[in-house]
C-alpha cells in the first residue's frame, strides 16, 4: 500500500489555493474537479484546463497527486477523463458511483483512455455503491483506495446528525457501519483505507487530532482534510508512534527469541504470539516506509 496518511482537497480553478498546495507536505494533494468546482460548463473547462497547467508545472511537496473527477452519471464525466488523459494524471478520485456496476462501468472508462492505467481513489458516498461494495472488491482492477465520504452518505441516508449545530456533530452513529464496512474490503484487497473525521470547529486542532487517532485505532491509513492545518495532525497520527515502535521492538526482540519449539511468550505477564509479531514488524515497515521517501 501506498502512504496516504494525509489527502488535501484543493480546488483546480483556484490558482491561490493550488500555489499554497505546492508547499505542503501532504501525502496525497487532491486537485477537485467536482464538488469545489460552480457547476456549470465554463467553470469545469477552466478548472480542467487549471488542473492541466498544475499538473505539467509540478512542484508539489506531496508524494502523490490525484485529481477528482465528476461522477461518471454527470455530463462532466468524459470531458474530465479526457482533461486527465491528456495531462497524464497517474491517481484518480472516482466520486458518486451507485453500486457495483456503475464503478466497474467508470473504472472502465477511464482505464480505455490511457496508455497504463491510473490508479483509482474510489469515494463511498451513497448507499448503493456501499451495499455492493464486496461485489465492488471482487470486479474492479485499478482501485487501490476506499475514502469515507461522511457529509454526502449521511445525506443520502436522510440523516439529520450532521446538520444542527457543533452537538450534532458528535453524532455520528449512522457511518458506524459505512467506515466498518469499508475498512474490511480495504483489509481484504490490500488497499489504502481513508477516513473523514468530522469535528464541530475545525480550527480545535486538539479536536482534529482526538478524532483522526480514532480513526487510526479504528485501523484507517490516513485521513481527508479541508484544511491545510489538518495535514500535519494527520501525518502525526498515522505515523506509527515512538510508544509504538517501542512495544513493536520489544515484541519483536521476544518472539524472534523463542526457544524448544515455543509459539508464545508469557513473561511479564504480557503475551506475544505470532500475531502481534507480525502487526509489529508491518509497524517498523510502515515507520521506514515514511521516513524513506
Amino acid at each position: 500500500m501506498k502512504i496516504r496518511r494525509s489527502t488535501l482537497l484543493v480546488p483546480a480553478n483556484v490558482e491561490r489555493m493550488v500555489a499554497k498546495s505546492r508547499d505542503l507536505a501532504a501525502d496525497v494533494v487532491m486537485l477537485d474537479l467536482e464538488d469545489a468546482v460552480p457547476a456549470t460548463d465554463s467553470d469545469k473547462e477552466k478548472a480542467r484546463r487549471a488542473m492541466s497547467d498544475a499538473v505539467a508545472a509540478g512542484g508539489f511537496r506531496a508524494r502523490e497527486i490525484a485529481v477528482r473527477i465528476n461522477g461518471p452519471r454527470t455530463k462532466w464525466f468524459e470531458p474530465d477523463i479526457a482533461a486527465i488523459a491528456a495531462a497524464k494524471v497517474a491517481t484518480v478520485s472516482l466520486p458518486h458511483t451507485y453500486g457495483a456496476d456503475d464503478v466497474a462501468r467508470a473504472e472502465t472508462a477511464i482505464g480505455v483512455a490511457f496508455a497504463t492505467p491510473p490508479e483509482v481513489l474510489l469515494a463511498v458516498e451513497t448507499p448503493a455503491t456501499l451495499l455492493e461494495l464486496t461485489e465492488i472488491a471482487r470486479r474492479v482492477r485499478h482501485v487501490s483506495a476506499l475514502y469515507v465520504a461522511p457529509i454526502d452518505f449521511t445525506l443520502a441516508l436522510g440523516s439529520t446528525a450532521l446538520l444542527f449545530g457543533a452537538g450534532a456533530m458528535t453524532d455520528q452513529g449512522q457511518l458506524d457501519y459505512l467506515r466498518h464496512h469499508l475498512l474490511t474490503a480495504a483489509r481484504a484487497r490490500g488497499w489504502n483505507a481513508v477516513d473523514a473525521p468530522i469535528v464541530a470547529d475545525p480550527r480545535d486542532l486538539a479536536a482534529v487530532h482526538t478524532a483522526m487517532a480514532a480513526s487510526r485505532a479504528a485501523g484507517f491509513d490516513g485521513a481527508s482534510a479541508l484544511y491545510p492545518d489538518h495535514v500535519a495532525v494527520a501525518n502525526a497520527v498515522f505515523a506509527p508512534s515512538a510508544r509504538e515502535l517501542a512495544w513493536a521492538a520489544d515484541v519483536i526482540a521476544r518472539f524472534e527469541g523463542l526457544r524448544d519449539g515455543r509459539t508464545a511468550d508469557t513473561s511479564g505477564g504480557k503475551l506475544v504470539m505470532v500475531q502481534h509479531y507480525e502487526f509489529a514488524k508491518s509497524l517498523v515497515a510502515l515507520a521506514e516506509q515514511i521516513g524513506a521517501a
